[in-house]
C-alpha cells in the first residue's frame, strides 16, 4: 500500500466556501482534492513514475498546469460560460487562482461561479483520466460541452429552490387528501443508463420510474401503510399500473412484475398521474441524489474521505 500525507493548504475561508451546505459533496470534493494538491497527477507521483501533460505533451504535469495553464484548459476555461481569461492570470498555484475568481463575489453569485469552477475541474480530470487510462481521444468541444451541461444541470436543481417548490394548485388529475392517510410523489432522474434515488442501472426512463414506484411501494409495505396515493409524472406508467398491467416494455419486466406483486399486498391505493412542474420537489431530490454520487468522478489512485481531513491521504 502507497501512502501520502498531504497537509491542508487552504484557510478557513476558502473552505467554508468549498464545503457549503448548499454544494453538492461530489463538486466539494473534487475541488477539495485540487486546492490542496492531492490529485494523483504526474508531479505527485514522480516518485514511481515520469509521466507529461496528454493534453498537450509538456513534460510537466502538475495541477496549475493541468487546470490552468495547459493551452486545452485555457480554451476551456475561455469558452464555457463565464469566459475567464486565465492567460491573462499569473498564479504560483491552483489555491491563489480559485481565491482570485471569488474572493471579490459574495452570496449566490460566488456560489454559481463556485459550481462552476467545480464542473471545469471535474471535465478536464475526467478527459485527463480517459486519455491516460483508456486511450480515448479527446477534443476540447467536447470538454466544454460536458462541463457547460454540468454547470447547468447542477445550477438547476440548487438545495435552496427545492424548499419553495411546493406547486400551487394545478389542473392534474385531482388528489383528495382527505381520501388517503398518505400521499407520495415519485420520481427518478435518469442519465446515460444510469438513475439514481438508490443506486442502479436502466435501460430508459420508463425504467428507472418504475424503480423509483416500486421503492415507494416496497417502503409502504415495509411501514404498513393503507390508503396511499402514489403520484408520478409519467403518464404511460400510471396508465398501465391503473389497469393493473406492466409497463410497455419487456426489457425490465422483473421489475414490473414486483411492482405488481406489491400492489396485491397493499390495501386502497390508488396511482395518479401529475405533471411534472407539480412533481418538482420530488423531481429536485431525484436529481439532486444522482448529480452528488461520489461514484461517477473516482479513479484508481484516488481516495474518498469519510470526513473533511485535516490530512487527506492518498491510497
Amino acid at each position: 500500500m502507497l501512502m501520502f500525507l498531504i497537509k491542508v493548504q487552504i484557510c478557513f475561508k476558502e473552505r467554508k466556501w468549498i464545503w457549503d451546505p448548499g454544494l453538492y459533496p461530489r463538486l466539494s470534493l473534487i475541488l477539495w482534492k485540487v486546492l490542496n494538491d492531492a490529485l494523483p497527477i504526474a508531479a505527485r507521483v514522480s516518485a514511481f513514475t515520469k509521466f507529461g501533460c496528454y493534453f498537450c505533451e509538456c513534460e510537466l504535469e502538475d495541477s496549475l498546469h493541468l487546470f490552468k495553464e495547459c493551452a486545452f484548459a485555457k480554451a476551456i476555461w475561455f469558452a464555457v460560460l463565464f469566459l475567464v481569461a486565465v492567460v491573462l492570470m499569473h498564479y504560483n498555484s491552483m489555491l491563489d487562482f480559485v481565491e482570485a475568481l471569488l474572493s471579490s463575489l459574495s452570496g449566490d453569485l460566488r456560489k454559481e461561479v463556485i459550481i462552476y469552477i467545480g464542473c471545469v475541474i471535474q471535465a478536464i480530470w475526467k478527459w485527463r483520466n480517459m486519455v491516460r487510462i483508456k486511450g480515448c481521444n479527446v477534443d476540447v468541444k467536447s470538454v466544454i460541452t460536458e462541463a457547460a451541461t454540468a454547470f447547468l444541470e447542477f445550477s438547476d436543481c440548487r438545495v435552496e429552490d427545492l424548499s419553495q417548490a411546493i406547486p400551487e394548485d394545478s389542473d392534474d388529475q385531482a388528489v383528495q387528501s382527505e381520501s388517503a392517510n398518505h400521499i407520495m410523489f415519485t420520481d427518478a432522474s435518469w442519465k446515460e443508463g444510469c438513475f439514481k434515488l438508490d443506486v442502479g442501472a436502466a435501460s430508459c426512463p420508463l425504467e428507472a420510474e418504475t424503480q423509483a414506484l416500486l421503492l415507494a411501494l416496497e417502503f409502504s409495505v415495509q411501514n404498513s401503510w393503507t390508503r396511499i396515493h402514489f403520484l408520478s409524472d409519467y403518464r404511460v406508467l400510471v396508465k398501465a399500473l391503473e389497469q393493473h398491467s406492466p409497463p410497455p416494455d419487456w426489457r425490465f419486466l422483473n421489475v414490473s412484475l414486483s411492482v405488481l406483486d406489491l400492489m396485491n399486498v397493499i390495501s386502497d391505493f390508488r396511482f395518479c398521474f401529475v405533471h411534472r412542474d407539480s412533481n418538482s420537489v420530488a423531481d429536485g431530490l431525484a436529481k439532486r441524489a444522482r448529480l452528488s454520487s461520489q461514484e461517477s468522478g473516482v479513479f484508481q489512485g484516488e481516495e474518498i474521505p469519510p470526513v473533511i481531513p485535516s490530512y487527506f491521504s492518498l491510497v
